[in-house]
């Protein structure tokens, strides 16, 4: 066994065996690069990444490739979701040099961690246009060892790039204090991506893009643009009839690998699901649709039934692989699906796509090419009928793939990733009134209070029975604007002071006043090569913006001058990036957007306020501040509004309310 045998991520444990020599990010690795002057691999991953096992499987594994990289170099094994700085900083020299990124992540850094090189996935033989692995460890050996100018001329490159744009950008607000920005021409660049046949983004392979579709909505609502939230409807439609969707047991892969959305890259991540939930709230808000109900309902029962922990956190995700292959679990022979269905079997492949010679590589992936109301009439069946009927069937198939090789589950937990799974289910509760989600939620919430916060710090993950690391601005972010969501749904006001303390602990330890600047870090490691930014959306929103919205939030609930202040500085310091790629900065385009409609203030004040307030957060308004409260208050938006014995609801924007409405 390497270095990695007493770790106890479940990414360095994958590789605790592996011949190579790998050590985790730790001073005695980098004390060895110093010492011994030789270029540290640095390879990034997690647990359920699937080119992340190939490439082991491939390389790692292979006993002549670990005897080349233990003699010229020091390899240190990274998990991405243990160390988001890490893989911030190196994410960001990979897209520099190869213009893309990607897991695994391999960087090949000088002893004093200044990178030089960067890429993803190499095969073990020269193919996809790409070098060897072992042609490439020979390249970067001989330029380190034989000519080592030219790799230090290239780490100084690097650097001088990760550098720009780090100065101080001034404020650019209009004479109300608002952020100038062209939202319009935002939209009309984001609008070439969309794909009209299929939904989504782009033509190639397909991720959610969460935030890119919730500003979408948000546009289609301000600007009064049926057709673009039209697009983001028939979007979730195509996800939910592909392979991306699992049409069994509920719950979305990471991505599709087709235009189509039917061909999955298998894992499930916590995170896209909790962002889905969310996005299928406000689908249902919108349309009143039960297709979305339905998958708000599958989802949370593939969360509880594969997910919870015992102590009541969501774990992080579900490989991809098992016995060997990708996807296999997930995947259907005609035989079986005829033995387990029967006579039902008929019908079924028909609504799912299914052929004798299989669907993707020779077996059959299910998705849907006929909705249930149409499989109804097609078999002359009432709708209550053939729904009831339908779900017996997928019930039994459930039960059947459950007895296969289980999937590997990543089984430490994020703050982050819980948080925005809260607020997921805490937007299904609103949305739907049903209270399962919101309990669902509360439990989590509990449970991330008492596991992840100590002395008034929090931590970032929670293994084997304890918290690690401290929390990034995106766990924390996250945190708050689960808080708030939980609020809304609950409309429990100690909910809202623990999100401003929360809100005060960031400013306090993550901004940069002077340059209105948002850090992923409490401070600056002695292993980080700089102090990474948060900034753009990823994988997840930009925890800046989910941050400086959550400011204007509390700022107008209570009565927080200082922090709309604050988020209105940042807001023009950014405005100028709303020019790059926008599929980057869709979190920062709806935070821009609510700042230029106005916020939706919709405040119930009287004896029955908490349940009208409950009715009130199933429409759908973003950038809404929804608040209830039973008696008088002195907080801004409560203030000289109570009238003895009635329940009034006051709705107002931009420094402008309708009448009361008594409720």
């Amino acid at each position: 066994m390497n270095h990695l045998q007493n770790e106890k991520s479940p990414y360095l444990l994958q590789h605790a065996h592996n011949p190579v020599a790998w050590y985790p990010w730790s001073e005695e690795a980098l004390q060895k690069a110093r010492r011994e002057d030789k270029p540290i691999l640095l390879s990034i991953g997690y647990s359920t990444c699937h080119w992340c096992h190939v490439m082991e499987h491939e390389s790692f594994e292979d006993e002549q490739v670990a005897q080349y990289m233990n003699a010229h170099f020091v390899s240190i094994k990274v998990d991405r979701e243990e160390r988001p700085d890490l893989d911030r900083i190196y994410m960001r020299v990979c897209e520099l040099l190869t213009g893309s990124g990607g897991w695994p992540l391999n960087v090949f850094l000088t002893p004093d961690l200044r990178p030089f090189y960067a890429g993803t996935y190499f095969p073990p033989e020269p193919r996809y246009g790409r070098m060897s692995w072992s042609q490439l460890l020979q390249m970067i050996a001989y330029n380190f060892y034989e000519k080592r100018e030219v790799v230090e001329r290239e780490a100084e490159r690097v650097m001088k790039a990760l550098q720009q744009g780090r100065s101080s950008t001034p404020s650019a607000l209009d004479g109300e204090g608002r952020p100038e920005v062209d939202l319009a021409d935002f939209y009309d660049r984001l609008q070439r991506f969309f794909d009209r046949e299929w939904g989504g983004f782009g033509t190639g392979m397909k991720f959610p893009q969460v935030a890119s579709q919730e500003f979408l909505l948000a546009y289609a609502h301000a600007r009064q643009k049926k057709e673009t939230a039209d697009f983001v409807l028939f979007t979730l439609d195509k996800m939910l009839q592909g392979g991306i969707y699992d049409q069994l047991g509920g719950g979305f892969a990471r991505y599709a690998t087709d235009r189509a959305w039917r061909i999955p890259h298998f894992e499930k991540m916590l995170y896209d699901n909790g962002l889905l939930l969310g996005l299928l709230s406000d689908a249902y808000r919108i349309s009143g649709s039960e297709r979305y109900l339905r998958a708000l309902r599958e989802t949370h029962a593939f969360l509880e039934r594969e997910m919870r922990s015992p102590e009541g956190g969501f774990y992080s995700a579900l490989d991809a692989d098992s016995e060997g292959k990708e996807g296999v679990y997930y995947l259907w022979s005609m035989q079986e699906l005829r033995e387990q269905l029967g006579e039902d079997a008929s019908w079924f492949t028909q609504m799912y796509a299914c052929r004798e010679e299989g669907n993707w590589e020779g077996s059959n992936i299910l998705w849907r090419l006929k909705e249930p109301e149409q499989m109804a009439e097609e078999l002359g069946l009432e709708l209550s009928d053939f729904l009831s009927r339908w779900e017996k069937a997928k019930e039994k198939l459930l039960a059947f793939r459950q007895m296969r090789f289980r999937l590997h589950r990543d089984e430490k937990i994020l703050l982050g990733w819980n948080a925005l799974l809260v607020s997921g289910l805490a937007k299904a509760a609103q949305a739907t009134g049903d209270d399962s989600f919101g309990e669902s939620a509360e439990k989590a919430l509990s449970f991330l209070r008492e596991a992840f916060e100590e002395g008034g710090d929090w931590y970032h993950l929670w293994q084997q029975g304890r918290g690690e690391q401290a929390a990034f601005l995106t766990d924390l972010a996250y945190l708050i604007r689960a808080f708030i969501d939980l609020y809304e749904w609950k409309q429990e006001f100690a909910l809202l002071r623990e999100a401003e303390e929360i809100a005060e602990y960031v400013l306090k330890h993550f901004y940069e006043a002077e340059m209105h600047r948002f850090y992923l870090t409490k401070a600056q490691g002695s292993d980080l090569i700089l102090r990474p930014e948060e900034d753009r959306d990823s994988e997840t929103p930009s925890g800046a913006a989910v941050f400086t919205a959550s400011l204007l939030y509390l700022a107008a609930a209570l009565g927080r001058e200082d922090f709309s202040a604050t988020a209105r500085e940042v807001l023009g310091a950014l405005a100028a990036r709303l020019k790059d790629f926008p599929l980057a900065w869709a979190s920062w385009a709806s935070v821009y957007l609510a700042e230029q409609e106005g916020w939706n203030e919709l405040v119930v004040i009287g004896p029955k306020a908490r349940g009208a307030a409950r009715e009130l957060a199933k429409e759908y308004h973003p950038a809404r501040i929804l608040l209830s409260n039973e008696g008088p208050s002195e907080l801004p938006l409560f203030k000289d509004r109570y009238q003895e014995g009635k329940t009034l609801l006051y709705r107002c924007r931009n420094f402008s309310c309708e009448a009361p409405v008594e409720v």
